[in-house]
């Protein structure tokens, strides 16, 4: 019977079923998202967080609200600190944000709320 069988040309199957000793891509790019979520939370363990370092500190942040405050221009400040000009707005929007939030609070706690934002965005 099994002279019977006639086989046929399966080149054409290749390209439809993939290679059974490789992984698939699926089950690849789980292993990576796994591998990296794997990195990522040691190193938060180890006291490091991702993202871009901040290219203003609170002390040049507190300077930059000063020389605001004395009627500097924007674009003046952005050239000593060597940074755009919407950063040094952004640094005064978040003044004025903390502000708001102190307004509301009893002293000691908008102190802390202060303290805490400027020391958490740089």
């Amino acid at each position: 019977m099994a002279a019977e069988i006639e086989t046929q040309d399966t080149a054409h199957v290749d390209v439809l079923v993939p290679d059974r000793r490789k992984p698939s891509r699926h089950l690849e790019r789980a292993m990576v998202r796994e591998r990296t979520r794997a990195g990522l939370k040691l190193a938060r363990e180890q006291g490091r967080k991702g993202g871009r370092r901040p290219k203003l500190m609170a002390h040049q942040k507190t300077e930059i609200l000063a020389m605001l405050a004395a009627g500097r221009a924007g674009a003046e400040i952005a050239r000593i600190f060597r940074v755009h000009r919407a950063t040094i707005s952004r640094v005064a929007a978040e003044a004025r944000t903390v502000s708001l939030k102190t307004e509301a609070a009893p002293d000691s706690v908008a102190t802390e709320i202060a303290t805490q934002s400027l020391l958490s965005k740089s």
